[in-house]
C-alpha cells in the first residue's frame, strides 16, 4: 500500500517541474496545468470506487478477482501513458498534460484495490 501511495505522490510532485523544465510552460501555465492530473486522480478514485461497488453487487466475481482486474487495468494504463509521455518533445506539450492526466486516471483504479485489500484482507 505504501509503495502505491508513494509512487503517485512522487509522480504528482515531479509533474510540477516536468512541465516547466521539459515542455517550457510559464510559471502560471505550469501551476494550472499541473493541477489537472491531480483533479483526474480525484475523479478516478471516486469513479473506480463506484465501479468496484457495482462489480461486487452485480457480478458473480470474487473480491480477489475484482481486485486483480482493477489493479491490472490501473497498472497497465499507468505504465502506457507514463512511458508515452517520455517520448514527447516541447512541440507536443499539450499532449504531455493529456498523457499525465490519463496516467492519473488509471492510478485511481489502483487506490480502489488498496482499499479492497485492507478491508477484506484479500
Amino acid at each position: 500500500m505504501t509503495a502505491t501511495l508513494q509512487h503517485s505522490f512522487i509522480t504528482l510532485i515531479g509533474n510540477f517541474s516536468y512541465l516547466h523544465d521539459v515542455h517550457h510552460y510559464s510559471p502560471t501555465e505550469n501551476g494550472i496545468l499541473s493541477a489537472l492530473p491531480t483533479a483526474c486522480l480525484w475523479i478516478s478514485k471516486i469513479g473506480s470506487s463506484y465501479l468496484n461497488t457495482w462489480m461486487q453487487e452485480k457480478t458473480s466475481w470474487k473480491i480477489s478477482t475484482i481486485s486483480k482486474v482493477l489493479n491490472g487495468v490501473g497498472s497497465v494504463g499507468l505504465a502506457l501513458f507514463m512511458v508515452a509521455a517520455t517520448f514527447l518533445d516541447a512541440t507536443c506539450a499539450y499532449l504531455a498534460v493529456v498523457f499525465l492526466c490519463f496516467s492519473m486516471l488509471f492510478t485511481g483504479f489502483r487506490f480502489t484495490v488498496i482499499k479492497l485489500i485492507s478491508i477484506f484482507r484479500v
